[in-house]
């Protein structure tokens, strides 16, 4: 099975022709478990974490690869494992909030437990959606 099979197309191929010429290659997130990446890419199902970098200028959650994006990679280990470098614009995806954190406090107003403080941020599930 090729990656057109999982959706890449011309559109994504424009898109990507900077990061191509830079000697990434493309592949798309099929699994997530905590900081790790399933990516298929054209070497196979690999496991993959973010860069540095990237983790670096991630302002919130979502900047993050999810499933179902089109990532910039370079392979490492041998073909084992993948760096992530860049995630390549979404088409569209599935959001919800993100938990609460940072300095959040319940006090009691009246007898009436209040939560205050804290941020949410845009977490996003899925991204590409097309069926």
């Amino acid at each position: 099975m090729g990656l057109v099979d999982y959706g890449w197309d011309d559109k994504f191929e424009h898109e990507f022709k900077g990061l191509k010429r830079k000697g990434y290659m493309h592949a798309r997130v099929v699994r997530q478990e905590k900081r790790y990446y399933y990516i298929q890419c054209k070497k196979g199902e690999v496991i993959a974490e973010v860069s540095g970098k990237l983790r670096y200028n991630a302002k919130s959650i979502s900047d993050f690869p999810a499933v179902g994006d089109w990532v910039a990679i370079k392979l490492a280990n041998e073909c084992k494992d993948a760096i992530i470098y860049s995630v390549l614009p979404r088409r569209s995806s599935l959001t919800r909030k993100a938990p609460i954190s940072g300095g959040r406090k319940v006090i009691d107003i009246n007898g009436r437990k209040m939560i205050i403080g804290g941020t949410t941020e845009e977490q996003v599930i899925a991204a590409n959606i097309d069926v």
